[in-house]
């Protein structure tokens, strides 16, 4: 099976962590390219479509997303850093009057620019499965469908939490109002979910519906 995911890359200003809590399908979005006034990796929208089939199963599914997440996470923070520094070298020179260094101020920036477009295909790639996650866990409309209508939003929101968010299972924990040691505990939700999805099928799960798939 395979998933045509429409999702803009990173939210808004690439200020916030992949996450399903800030994810909303995009409709009617261009094929490739960014939307109008955008751009960089926070811009740029993917139309991928993911093979769902390439997966033995649901927890290898998330697994990949969690790698997913791990490497956004990392990109965003690396562009946070190196645009900090490119303000930093810009108020330094101001306050010094000492335009003659304006070019290493293009460097900076040309420098964030090329790291932008080697990541630009992966980074696609990544977000392109978190957005088939979070339709997997909350349907194609948030909250309408998926494994939270089937098991419940303890169950979804646990493996959202553990693995599109990429969030350690004392994180997780706190998340859900559970105690510091109940890593065993999520876990085995978490595996409740997998399990639905194995039995019944990527298009019921997240569809809301019941009845495994023939």
């Amino acid at each position: 099976m395979a998933l045509e995911a429409r999702v803009k890359l990173g939210p808004e200003g690439a200020s916030e962590a992949p996450s399903c809590a800030a994810w909303a399908p995009v409709a009617d979005a261009p094929a490739d390219g960014a939307r109008e006034g955008e751009g960089g990796l926070s811009g740029a929208l993917s139309r991928r479509s993911v093979d769902l089939s390439t997966y033995p199963n649901a927890r290898s599914f998330f697994e990949a997303v969690r790698d997913a997440s791990v490497e956004c996470e990392r990109t965003r923070e690396a562009l946070l850093r190196m645009e900090a520094r490119e303000g930093v070298r810009a108020q330094g020179y101001e306050a010094q009057g000492r335009s003659g260094h304006a070019s290493d101020r293009t460097a900076a920036t040309d420098a964030r620019i090329d790291y932008e477009e080697r990541m630009r295909e992966r980074i696609e790639a990544d977000y392109a499965l978190i957005d088939v996650a979070c339709r997997v866990l909350y349907g194609s409309e948030s909250g309408k469908g998926g494994v939270d209508a089937l098991m419940g939003s303890a169950v979804a929101d646990a493996i959202s939490f553990r693995y599109v968010d990429a969030r350690p299972w004392s994180e997780v924990a706190a998340a859900l109002g559970y105690s510091s040691d109940s890593a065993k505990s999520l876990r085995a939700l978490c595996e409740q979910g997998f399990d639905c999805i194995d039995f019944l099928g990527w298009d019921n799960v997240i569809g809301g519906r019941g009845g495994a798939e023939g």
